[in-house]
């Protein structure tokens, strides 16, 4: 018997990462249950997606700080993951209701939903093998390794558990680039949309990068690369003007240049690339791990670990 995932509101682009367990390739299938009946009425599958080739990202099984780089088994794992290809994407929109989930491999193995878990802005769930029992019904299989599967969105979530009146942030870096960062409120948490002068915005208009920057800017948010980590290095940046009451976006500065940006709203970038992982930390704060070469040109290791960025003196509840 599978567990039920359940969606509260409409979802216009959930990310959906391969982290760990069985190294085929998977889709991720969706299927919408009737309210009144419990019968599968509606399907909505991802394109097939590769896993990661570490599971040092699985969000299943971090420890808080778990790539935090200022502690012995921390620092090492952060480091080991340079070079390691986190995986392939799947975008996916998702209406309200209630849902089986289940992935099926390359081979035509099923595996259903066991296990789901609420991680900053994000689910972890665990899938596991299935068989079909002599009543034609899946069951679980012993047998083939589990499959762990992350959901998130792009923002960095709504805060309702506020601890400190300043937020913090721990940057580390393994990029050899000069990046630095960027946050922006945005209007909508769901689509990234975003206000300024009257004016609305979405990741997928012309403007939304540039935009998106003018809010950083107006708001302080943009973080002075002289700031930011050297190689190798970490740093604790304080955000004073930051409203942990509201969401918000993340911009990439590639080389801290201004005219080169990427968002953590994947619809935003050159073939709704995503340039931004969410990784849990267990416990609610938010984390990101930032690939600052485009993640879908042969020039990007995909490793997401050029900046990793993650919160501390808040929390956050994610949705």
């Amino acid at each position: 018997m599978s567990n039920k995932f359940l969606v509260s509101e409409n979802i216009n682009s959930v990310i959906a990462r391969h982290d760990s367990g069985s190294q085929a390739d998977i889709k991720l299938v969706f299927e919408k249950l009737d309210a009144d009946t419990g019968i599968a009425k509606e399907k909505i599958e991802t394109n097939s997606f590769k896993a990661a080739t570490t599971n040092s990202f699985s969000p299943l099984d971090l420890k808080p700080g778990f790539l935090v780089a200022n502690g012995t088994d921390g620092y090492f794992k952060y480091l080991s993951s340079e070079g390691k290809s986190q995986g392939s994407n799947q975008n996916i929109a998702l209406i309200s209701g209630s849902y089986d989930v289940y992935a099926i491999d390359s081979e035509g193995r099923r595996y259903g939903l066991r296990e789901l878990r609420s991680s900053s802005n994000g689910v972890a769930m665990r899938l596991h093998h299935d068989k079909k029992n002599g009543e034609g019904n899946w069951v679980p299989s012993p047998d083939g390794e589990p499959i762990s599967i992350s959901l998130s969105l792009a923002s960095t979530g709504t805060n309702t558990i506020l601890q400190s009146g300043e937020v913090s942030l721990r940057v580390s870096r393994l990029g050899m680039l000069n990046n630095s960062i960027a946050f922006y409120p945005v209007s909508d948490l769901l689509t990234g949309m975003i206000t300024l002068d009257g004016n609305e915005y979405l990741p997928t208009d012309s403007k939304y990068l540039s935009t998106a920057l003018q809010l950083s800017k107006n708001n302080d948010l943009l973080i002075n690369p002289l700031l930011m980590p050297a190689y190798q290095g970490s740093v604790d940046i304080s955000l004073k003007n930051l409203d942990p009451s509201i969401s918000h976006g993340l911009l990439l500065l590639v080389d801290g240049n201004q005219q080169n940006l990427y968002s953590s709203y994947s619809a935003a970038n050159p073939f709704g690339a995503s340039q931004f992982l969410s990784i849990a930390t267990g416990d609610g704060s938010f984390m990101f791990g930032v690939e600052d070469l485009l993640s879908t040109s042969l020039a990007s290791d995909r490793d997401f670990n050029d900046l990793l960025i993650q919160s501390s003196g808040f929390k956050l509840t994610g949705t």
